[in-house]
């Protein structure tokens, strides 16, 4: 006869008082709930208060990612499911629940700190006596590490060999090409070349040399408790520990993740003078909703450019931090989602912002006080369609172009969609005394623009039906004159359109198309193509050398390094 043990869910007392009667007391979280316990947190601290508002404190927010991404939860849904369903997240977690809004939202915040928090867990394995880690198999990806006095030797060799273990990681990370795809409604959303790190974590094996756990002479295993940290704990602990040095270099970053350029197509040899040999396209920044329009400000060193639903001008710096810059360019109500924020974005020779500005209607610039100036919003009494891209000439003049982008982008059941007031979509120039005058109309959907080194060409794409390039003769007066096609890409399998483009003091073309970055001669030749995890809408030449190519991809923000500068405002 079958017996069964008792079982009763409605005990009172279903869990013992101490939890660690449940997971043993040299359960992983709590190895790991004292490693982050003894880190110099006030970096991520700092950039709590700069925010302000209540948020949940950081070793809180650290602890349960860390312990999330070494059972390979990578998902900001699914760790909130976690925490509130096992012991050992919950235990990290303090009793609190953060959603998965705040879980994701920590996860963007923190790109910085990366190197300091690094060295800590270093630092950490160096005092509980690790001497050796010996060599570690990572998917046939060695990486080397010594933590100890008797290696190191000197606090010297000890920051060397930091930065080598840095520099080593860092390769190993740009080898397996890694996408840190954002979360879109709790999904993860698919990139070529996308890898998921817990995965690959969960294959380390120990090769040649097996970690090898010892201590310095001396030290007892009373000191160890004083540490904190018992030898049971410390046997799991140093199979744990390059783990999650390698998960805190991936949750916190570094700010630009670098990505082995999802191939560089080379269509002629010409390109070998543009693109280096090994270039690389690196992630500088994530989780935007659709970005566009970027310039680089010379004179504060810093990106700026336009997320157009979030209707905020975003700004980056070399740090990698990132903020709101302007907010609010459209004031007035609109279905979430439509693109109703500023869209391209120049500066002009005093430096000011000249911005095009898609719910407005109009192309304004802003002065050193913030306020906007209007330059253009209404031809021949009729309201613009919703100015896209703009270039300013050296003598101040203002180009822009003005398809019905604003109303196209509204949901058909939408109230109160925008109009368009004019039958047509225009190439324009503001003068310097504030004429508009219009330049063509013969395209069907003008996007980006830009000139040539001289000022001589104005090159202009069209975004559909038909992909392609125009180029125009720019005359005495500033009017077009000898329209041609420069390059036809309709033909081009690819989701992307011809949009934003810029120029290099060589005079060679950098625009986003149906491939990617579309790179061709002066004379409209395809030199070839530089292609994104995500699809290019814009670009914009930063850093001092002016040899850097910043793109806004959709979500997120690249970069590539390249040999010749470009021409910028």
């Amino acid at each position: 006869m079958t017996r069964f043990l008792p079982y009763n869910p409605d005990q009172t007392y279903l869990l013992p008082p101490n939890v660690k009667d449940v997971l043993g007391e040299n359960h992983l979280a709590f190895v790991l709930h004292r490693v982050v316990q003894r880190l110099d947190l006030r970096e991520f601290e700092q950039v709590h208060s700069e925010e302000g508002g209540v948020l949940y404190a950081p070793q809180l927010m650290l602890k349960v990612w860390l312990y999330a991404y070494m059972l390979g939860v990578t998902s900001a849904r699914r760790l909130e499911q976690r925490i509130q369903e096992d012991l050992a997240f919950r235990y990290l977690a303090g009793g609190a629940r953060p959603d998965n809004w705040a879980l994701s939202a920590f996860r963007r915040r923190h790109v910085r700190g990366l190197n300091d928090v690094f060295t800590q867990v270093l630092e950490v394995a160096r005092n509980l006596g690790m001497v050796s880690v010996g060599h570690v198999a990572i998917d046939s990806t060695r990486v080397r590490g010594w933590a100890s006095r008797e290696c190191m030797g000197t606090e010297t060799k000890l920051r060397r060999e930091r930065a080598r273990l840095g520099r080593q990681i860092r390769r190993w990370q740009q080898t397996f090409n890694v996408e840190d795809s954002d979360e879109n409604d709790g999904m993860r959303i698919p990139v070529r070349g996308e890898f998921y790190f817990a995965r690959r974590m969960a294959k380390l094996v120990i090769a040649e040399t097996p970690y090898i756990l010892s201590w310095p002479k001396g030290k007892s295993r009373i000191d160890l408790h004083e540490s904190g940290i018992g030898w049971s704990a410390m046997r799991t602990f140093s199979f744990q520990l390059l783990k999650l040095l390698l998960i805190i270099l991936m949750l916190l970053g570094p700010a630009a993740i670098s990505l082995r350029a999802q191939t560089v197509v080379r269509s002629d040899a010409g390109l070998d003078k543009i693109v280096p040999a090994g270039a690389m396209v690196e992630k500088v920044y994530g989780d935007f909703r659709f970005v566009e329009g970027p310039v680089w400000d010379r004179r504060g060193g810093y990106l700026l450019f336009s997320d157009i639903p979030a209707n905020a001008i975003m700004k980056w710096t070399p740090d990698g931090n990132v903020s709101a810059f302007r907010k609010q360019i459209f004031s007035g109500p609109y279905p979430d989602g439509v693109l109703i924020g500023s869209n391209g974005l120049t500066l002009d020779r005093q430096g000011r912002i000249v911005a095009a500005e898609h719910g407005n209607r109009r192309v304004a610039r802003y002065e050193k006080d913030g306020a906007a100036t209007v330059l253009a919003d209404r031809y021949e009494g009729k309201r613009l369609n919703s100015p896209n891209d703009l270039v300013v000439k050296k003598n101040g003049d203002v180009y822009f172009t003005d398809p019905t982008g604003l109303s196209r982008n509204y949901p058909a059941d939408a109230k109160d969609i925008p109009k368009p007031e004019l039958d047509f979509n225009g190439v324009y120039r503001i003068s310097a005394d504030g004429k508009l005058t219009l330049l063509t109309k013969d395209m069907p959907y003008p996007n980006g623009l830009a000139f040539s080194p001289d000022e001589k060409k104005l090159y202009v794409a069209n975004s559909r039906p038909d992909k392609f390039w125009m180029v125009y003769d720019v005359i005495a007066d500033g009017a077009l004159a000898n329209g041609r096609k420069l390059f036809d890409a309709t033909q081009i399998p690819g989701e992307d359109v011809p949009d934003g483009m810029k120029i290099d003091t060589a005079g060679n073309i950098y625009a986003t198309g149906p491939a990617g970055i579309m790179i061709f001669s002066p004379q409209g030749k395809l030199l070839g193509t530089v292609q994104f995890p995500e699809l290019p809408a814009n670009c914009a030449w930063g850093d001092a050398d002016g040899k850097t190519l910043y793109v806004t991809a959709r979500t997120s923000l690249y970069r590539i390094h390249l040999k010749i500068a470009g021409i910028r405002p």
